[in-house]
């Protein structure tokens, strides 16, 4: 689909004050700001060097951040430039509405699809894929390649599953007899997809033994991740690549999981739970509380406690007398751990150092921040004061705070 200038202002209800016109040609494509031609919208971050990027680039359309002052940019006579809060929301829902690129409506000619199943409108299903019976898929999903979805599923609408997906085989469930031998569990559940859910590659979802699986409206789930039988998962949860989420386990709404989480069966988490990278949950999480698992116990850290349990202190000083032995005067060792550990998590910036910033680092947005500061209290095991997390935009900045914890 194409659009323009003028669409896009009309469709969004953008003020006047915040654009600035000077490209009203067709815009069809898109790419980053600095490989964007005149034919494609792009996005830009209130960053360093951004006002000469700006002027260099050649895109069409740029969504740039309201902190920017408009007035600099009144040399401008190739590009239109529009001015938001949020650039990146902005884009996406530019792209959702205009430019993203639609296969609805075809079903591979390879596609299994049992007699009993029933399949909604604008639905496409990619090559070699198979839908069992009973199965039901609402309208506007997209089944990608190589799936599997069996009997009794019900997928709502408007979900997304990728390539790789097993949605609905049978759980792993055994029960020993009087000799010692495994009997098998029969899972004569189903699994609930409900609407606007996007399943990424490998995702497996058990059908429930008895009951339903179920994954609540909006929720995403990245690659890999393992759902295991009768889970039940809220709205809006965010769960991230290589989880794994055990039999009956209860996971509330708005819950962020971290990469690499393996969370024990019947655990519950309430609402508005953020669990850092690589946890270990095997006790109930209340709502609005912040998890962080260390090496040989979980540890909760509540947002409203003001300061760590004895066991936790124990085990702060444990590592810091681990990690940080015979740091000199300057704590180097310190500098040293938190620039390597910001490599890790800002994957595409190869030359940190103490000065590097968000201003200099375009993966430094909001969510990248919380896992940064979540792997940074895994490993020292402190907890920073939430009224200083919008002082936290520099390495620099970072390592301060964190001498004045250890």
């Amino acid at each position: 689909m194409k659009t323009n200038i003028f669409e896009i202002i009309d469709t969004f209800k953008i003020n006047n004050d915040d654009i600035l016109i000077k490209n009203n040609g067709i815009i069809d494509a898109t790419a980053s700001i600095d490989a964007a031609t005149s034919n494609a919208i792009t996005f830009c971050k209130d960053q360093s060097g951004i006002k000469e990027k700006i002027y260099k680039s050649k895109a069409g359309i740029i969504v740039c951040p309201d902190t920017l002052d408009k007035k600099e940019f009144l040399g401008i006579f190739d590009k239109s430039l529009i001015f938001v809060k949020n650039p990146r929301l902005t884009f996406i829902k530019i792209l959702n509405k205009f430019l993203s690129t639609s296969t609805t409506n075809i079903i591979h000619e390879s596609v299994i699809i049992e007699k009993s199943a029933k399949i909604g409108k604008n639905v496409s299903i990619g090559p070699f894929s198979y839908i069992g019976h009973n199965v039901l898929i609402g309208d506007d999903c997209k089944i990608a390649s190589n799936i599997s979805i069996y009997e009794n599923t019900i997928i709502q609408k408007n979900v997304s599953v990728n390539s790789g997906a097993i949605i609905g085989s049978e759980g792993f469930g055994f029960e020993k007899n009087d000799d010692g031998e495994y009997v098998k569990f029969p899972h004569i559940g189903n699994v609930l997809i409900e609407d606007n859910v996007d399943i990424m590659a490998n995702v497996v979802i058990c059908r429930a033994s008895l009951g339903t699986t179920k994954i609540g409206r909006g929720s995403k789930i990245s690659n890999n991740v393992f759902i295991s039988h009768n889970v039940k998962i809220g709205d809006n949860v965010l769960i991230t690549a290589d989880v794994n989420i055990h039999g009956s386990c209860y996971i509330g709404n708005n819950v962020y999981v971290a990469p690499s989480v393996n969370i024990d069966k019947g655990v519950s988490v309430g609402n508005n739970v953020f669990i850092g990278i690589g946890s270990i949950v095997t006790n109930d999480i209340p709502q609005n509380s912040k998890y962080l698992s260390t090496f040989r116990e979980s540890v909760l850290k509540k947002e409203t406690d003001e300061q760590l349990c004895a066991n936790t202190m124990f085990l702060k000083q444990d590592l810091i007398t681990k990690k940080c032995a015979r740091k000199d005067e300057n704590n180097i060792e310190i500098e040293k751990m938190v620039i390597k550990i910001a490599e890790s998590v800002f994957t595409s910036s190869n030359n940190i150092s103490i000065e590097s910033s968000k201003e200099n680092i375009i993966d430094w947005d909001s969510l990248r921040n919380l896992q940064f500061i979540s792997t940074l209290e895994k490993e020292f095991c402190i907890e920073f004061p939430e009224d200083g997390y919008s002082k936290m935009n520099s390495i620099n900045s970072i390592i301060n705070i964190l001498k004045t914890l250890v």
